[in-house]
C-alpha cells in the first residue's frame, strides 16, 4: 500500500514560524555596514586584500561611495604591495582568476563593475567580441603609488583583460614578470 501524505501548510514567516527576531532563528542576519565599515573594507580591498571584495559588491556602488564621501579622504592610493599581494594569490591559487579580475576592475575604473562582452556580428573568424564597462555614475579617486606608477599600471591593465577570448587568460610566467617588476629594486 502506497504511503499518503498529508499537505502540510508553510509557515506564516520563517521556518517553524520562526521570525528573524527571535533568538531562536536559525539563520544569521546579515550585519547592515555603516559608512565607516564600508570604508574601512574598501581601503582593505584597495591594499590587496580580496576576500573582501563580495561584501563591497553585495552593498553596491552607492554605498561604497557615500563611505567614501563621509570619510574626507581625498584620493585612495594603491600600493605596490597590494598588486603583489593579489599576483601572489593567483600564484599560489588562493585568488581567482575572475576575483583577480575584478579587483582590477575596481582599482583601474574606481567602481565595482565588469566587463558586458559580446560577439561581434559578422565576424567570420567568430572570435571578435566587443566589450563595454559597466561603471557607476562616478568614480573614486584611486591613484598608484607614484614610484611603481607603470608597473601597476601594466599589471591591473592585464589583470583587467582576463575572461577576453584572444588574451583572457593570464599565465604563471606573466605574474611572475610582473612580480620582478614590482619588486623594490627602484629608487
Amino acid at each position: 500500500m502506497p504511503l499518503r501524505f498529508r499537505p502540510v501548510r508553510p509557515p506564516a514567516s520563517g521556518p517553524l514560524g520562526r521570525r528573524a527576531g527571535d533568538r531562536r532563528w536559525p539563520y544569521p542576519r546579515r550585519m547592515e555596514l555603516n559608512d565607516a565599515d564600508v570604508f574601512a573594507r574598501l581601503l582593505r580591498v584597495v591594499n590587496g586584500d580580496t576576500s573582501e571584495l563580495a561584501e563591497l559588491t553585495r552593498v553596491g556602488n552607492a554605498s561604497v561611495f557615500n563611505a567614501w564621501h563621509s570619510s574626507g579622504s581625498p584620493a585612495i592610493v594603491v600600493p605596490r604591495e597590494a598588486v603583489i599581494s593579489v599576483l601572489e594569490g593567483m600564484l599560489d591559487r588562493s585568488v581567482t582568476p575572475e576575483l583577480a579580475r575584478d579587483w582590477a576592475f575596481l582599482v583601474r575604473h574606481g567602481c565595482i563593475g565588469g566587463w558586458s562582452r559580446t560577439a561581434v556580428e559578422n565576424d567570420p573568424s567568430g572570435v571578435v567580441e566587443k566589450a563595454e564597462a559597466t561603471v557607476w555614475k562616478e568614480e573614486l579617486p584611486i591613484d598608484w603609488e607614484e614610484s611603481f606608477e607603470d608597473e601597476i599600471n601594466e599589471a591591473t591593465y592585464r589583470l583587467d583583460e582576463i575572461g577576453d577570448l584572444i588574451d583572457g587568460v593570464v599565465t604563471d610566467e606573466e605574474i611572475r614578470a610582473f612580480l620582478a617588476g614590482l619588486d623594490g629594486s627602484k629608487p
